[in-house]
């Protein structure tokens, strides 16, 4: 009698407490939110006027709006409002994206 009681009261700590070891939870995480993706064709128009390496078309032909586009939609902030108001092109990776 006490032996099976004993058991009942581990699967019930088990079951209460999900014991299992070989699992890790991760916490989900939100949604990155991007903002300025209409200012991607301003941005373009900007760098190019200032003759920006950054605004020419990448290796497989994408044009600079494209590239920013596909790029703050899949959650990478490049901040497309800043870089229409860049002075230099030296500026505009560093200062817009914040790794300066």
């Amino acid at each position: 009698m006490f032996m099976k009681q004993f058991l009942l009261l581990i699967l019930l700590s088990l079951s209460v407490f999900n014991c299992n070891p070989g699992e890790t939870l991760t916490p989900p995480r939100p949604p990155r939110v991007v903002e300025g993706t209409v200012m991607c064709k301003d941005a373009e128009i900007h760098l190019t006027e200032l003759k920006c390496e950054i605004a020419k078309p990448t290796k497989k032909g994408k044009s600079f709006e494209q590239f920013c586009k596909e790029t703050q939609d899949a959650g990478i902030f490049i901040n497309p409002k800043c870089l229409t108001t860049v002075n230099n092109c030296e500026e505009a990776v560093d200062i817009c994206t914040g790794s300066r």
